[in-house]
């Protein structure tokens, strides 16, 4: 179980994968300011590394330039631990692209510019239906 956090949602930890360091203070903050407990890092090898270490509840993963390659490389993160969501906030791709990375197990794509509240909630969303589906699969 999580404790509450002073805003009254589960305080979740979620590693934030940064390609991008000057994205990253603003998403830190939102994150931190909205009871999350923030952990970084600016690679896959370091990204893999925490999941088996000490896994977050999500994982959030800030990609400044789109390269559907890099990001199927940062999917197989859902190998380590498949019932972590994965969301991304990268710039806005075609329809296509955002389907392919649905289906190679991204939980949500988020483009640029985004509402910080609404990150938020997303990804609260994403650990809910996470745990949901957890639940549910438990349970049969």
């Amino acid at each position: 179980m999580h404790s509450q956090s002073t805003h009254g949602f589960p305080q979740y930890k979620i590693l934030v994968v940064n390609t991008d360091r000057y994205g990253f203070r603003a998403i830190h903050d939102a994150l931190a300011g909205n009871g999350f407990t923030v952990c970084s890092t600016a690679s896959l090898a370091a990204a893999a590394q925490s999941i088996r270490d000490s896994p977050p509840n999500a994982i959030l993963i800030n990609f400044q330039a789109y390269d559907l390659a890099e990001l199927n490389a940062y999917c197989a993160l859902t190998r380590v631990r498949p019932e972590l969501p994965l969301i991304v906030v990268g710039p806005k791709i075609d329809g296509r692209d955002k389907a392919r990375m649905l289906e190679a197990g991204i939980a949500d794509y988020i483009e640029f510019p985004f509402d910080l509240d609404e990150l938020v909630a997303r990804i609260r969303s994403s650990i809910r239906a996470s745990r949901q589906k957890s639940t549910t699969s438990t349970i049969s």
